[in-house]
């Protein structure tokens, strides 16, 4: 089983904070945390899997999930909705415009909260625009999946719309991690 995550700080202190977090009765249920609560911190080891620019480490954070199958519960600890967050953002990053519309109608869902009202007319109309706009991304991304191996791929890269990222920010390092049982899993 593996967990992936990234970090910008040293790892000893990422692994205290896991540590910690472990402890909290609001993620108790997480998976992760739930198999060291079980397992005991003996059995996970903590290593570097690359060093990244801070520009690109989110996208390599999903890349290693998506390599390492680390969202499906039978392999790793990772979120299984983290295959739905990637391929959406495979689409967006191919269709700046989807996304943007996207992240819109969403929230104006979240703003439409009705507090226990009866739904709205427009309510209805947001949710079901929503609803569509959710599969199609999510349907599109996962078939873009299967053409671009990497969210940091020159196709993505090229596709997407950036800042161009500080000196300084070039010159920070980070680094992916993997977090897994130490018994051969």
């Amino acid at each position: 089983m593996v967990y992936v995550g990234r970090t910008d700080r040293r790892l000893s202190k990422r692994w205290e904070g896991h540590r910690s977090d472990r402890k909290r009765e609001e993620r108790k249920n997480d998976p992760l945390y739930r198999a060291m609560n079980e397992c005991g911190l003996q059995m996970f080891v903590m290593e570097v899997l690359e060093e990244c620019g801070i520009s690109i480490m989110d996208a390599r954070e999903y890349d290693y999930m998506r390599k390492l199958d680390s969202w499906n519960p039978l392999s790793g600890y990772n979120s299984p909705e983290c295959e739905a967050t990637y391929a959406r953002r495979l689409y967006f990053l191919l269709n700046p415009g989807c996304g943007e519309r996207y992240y819109s109608v969403r929230q104006q869902l979240k703003m439409l909260d009705p507090g226990g009202m009866e739904p709205c007319p427009l309510e209805e109309t947001v949710t079901k625009e929503f609803g569509r706009r959710s599969a199609t991304s999510l349907r599109e991304g996962r078939r873009l999946m299967k053409k671009i191996s990497s969210l940091a791929s020159p196709v993505v890269i090229a596709s997407a719309v950036s800042i161009k990222p500080s000196s300084a920010e070039l010159q920070l390092r980070t680094k992916s991690w993997t977090l897994g049982r130490n018994s051969g899993d």
